[in-house]
């Protein structure tokens, strides 16, 4: 375990930017924690742990990235490569307009891997699991 990261009883895991956890539902919930700096590294670390919650299986994720925190160009790319081998969908809940051009820019054209975002969690939940039941 590195020290960046710590796993707390509830399957909540606790890395430099992001909490992660599994929910009831089966969505696996990450929030950027405020100021976070996410790189490729941080995303490498987050989809592997994401993955571990959710036993290796592909994944529907609901990103909370209402707070602020800065996102590098390497890690956008690195996160849109990757994203079609561990997840189905993507929600990100935001009102920013940045966050919503960078999930714009990630979004799979294939319609493989699927990315929304959303001004609530609500919505953002409603349109993974409507997903969930096509799988």
């Amino acid at each position: 375990m590195t020290a960046s990261r710590k796993i707390i009883p509830s399957q909540q895991i606790v890395t430099s930017a992001h909490k992660i956890s599994r929910e009831a539902n089966g969505i696996i919930k990450r929030q950027v924690i405020e100021d976070a700096h996410v790189d490729v590294n941080e995303i490498d670390e987050c989809e592997k742990m994401s993955l571990k919650l959710n036993n290796g299986k592909k994944m529907l994720v609901l990103v909370d990235a209402s707070k602020f925190h800065t996102l590098t160009p390497e890690a956008t790319n690195f996160l849109r490569k990757i994203q079609s081998k561990s997840r189905i969908a993507t929600a990100i809940v935001s009102s920013n307009l940045s966050q919503k051009i960078i999930a714009n820019f990630m979004n799979d054209k294939s319609g493989k891997t699927p990315i929304k975002t959303f001004s609530t969690e609500n919505e953002a939940v409603k349109w993974l699991l409507s997903l969930k039941r096509k799988v």
